[in-house]
């Protein structure tokens, strides 16, 4: 369990703009390809690849309040089509109103699988999410996350449609932990 913590933390690291190849902090604070790195700690080339086929980058324009940003999400448990992501991911303070307000316009965000950004760098291609019509029914553990705990800052959402070679990072007793 703690060595698929560590590696969870490690690929974390991927979702950076600018870092398309996915990248690990090493022993010496070195930036390295994330199988390079991932080799000299020991991580097979096989958890990798699940590595990069459960990661996504979250990424909203946010022109409306000015509050758009990218960070990064993950296909956990069984379900390829749900991921789970910070909720000021989708929902942040606006520059201009200094509410939480969603970051508009919310069905222009998106995400680019991990395997795709190792593939294709910044030509890979973007997944819109599924904006429900009412958006007070997105599973969001919190709408206000930057005043909340850090363990509310949780939301989960789902794929308009499913990406290819996606596969979602199986987790023990995932099944029991609530959003």
């Amino acid at each position: 369990m703690r060595r698929l913590l560590t590696l969870l933390a490690f690929a974390a690291l991927a979702s950076l703009p600018g870092l398309s190849h996915a990248a690990i902090i090493g022993p010496t604070n070195d930036w390295k390809p994330l199988r390079e790195g991932a080799r000299q700690l020991g991580i097979s080339s096989r958890m990798v690849d699940r590595i990069l086929a459960a990661g996504l980058e979250v990424m909203c324009p946010g022109t409306v309040h000015d509050n758009g940003g990218v960070l990064n999400g993950w296909l956990l448990g069984g379900d390829s089509m749900s991921f789970y992501t910070n909720a000021h991911g989708i929902i942040d303070i606006g520059r201009m109103d200094h509410k939480a307000n969603f970051i508009e316009p919310l069905d222009q965000c998106g995400v680019r699988s991990y395997r795709d950004l190792a593939a294709h760098g910044a030509k890979a291609q973007p997944y819109p999410i599924a904006v429900p019509q009412n958006r007070r029914q997105m599973e969001l553990a919190s709408f206000t996350p930057q005043s909340d705990s850090p363990t509310r800052d949780r939301a989960r959402l789902r794929l308009l449609h499913a990406i290819a070679g996606a596969r979602a990072l199986a987790l023990p007793d995932f099944g029991r932990i609530k959003l």
